[in-house]
């Protein structure tokens, strides 16, 4: 490991890594996955995804 102090996994940013990469390479969150990340609730998650839908 070197000199280093974290490695690379352990600087990635929580958003990084639930970022998803379709197949022509665009990037994009999954709203359920991004919602738990920010401390939203479960009520408000189904909120939103009834909205959506």
């Amino acid at each position: 490991m070197g000199n280093e102090l974290f490695s690379p996994e352990e600087m990635q940013s929580p958003f990084e890594a639930i970022k998803e990469t379709d197949a022509e390479g665009r990037e994009w969150w999954n709203s359920r996955k991004l919602a738990r990340l920010m401390g939203l609730t479960e009520s408000v998650e189904v909120q939103l995804s009834t909205a959506i839908n």
